[in-house]
């Protein structure tokens, strides 16, 4: 969804929480720092073990949602990754508020 953004040039108020077990899972690099760049899309890593400056140390839970868009309640949040990820996010996000209308999900098969 980035790329298609980045290759129309269409700026959106766009947060992402991207969440990693370590340095080494951050998938898609370079598309997000052309988003950041180009869009001035905003990306905010959480990483649960070794996170460095500038990253959020864990999981995205309900202070990292709260700290980086005061404005939650109002969004619509898309949570993709690993089914049973998505399930606990989904539950966090349900209890600060979100409506299920609000919440889109996408699972990547092959995960654990």
């Amino acid at each position: 969804m980035l790329q298609y953004l980045i290759d129309r040039e269409e700026a959106r108020p766009i947060v992402v929480l991207y969440g990693t077990e370590s340095q080494d899972d951050i998938a898609y690099r370079d598309v997000l720092d052309s988003a950041r760049r180009k869009l001035g899309i905003r990306i905010f890593h959480a990483v649960a073990k070794g996170a460095v400056r500038g990253q959020y140390p864990g999981y995205i839970d309900a202070r990292l949602v709260r700290l980086t868009m005061p404005d939650y309640l109002e969004r619509t949040f898309y949570i993709s990754g690993p089914q049973s990820m998505v399930k606990a996010v989904r539950k966090t996000r349900l209890a600060m508020g979100v409506r299920r209308s609000m919440i889109k999900v996408d699972y990547f098969p092959g995960f654990a």
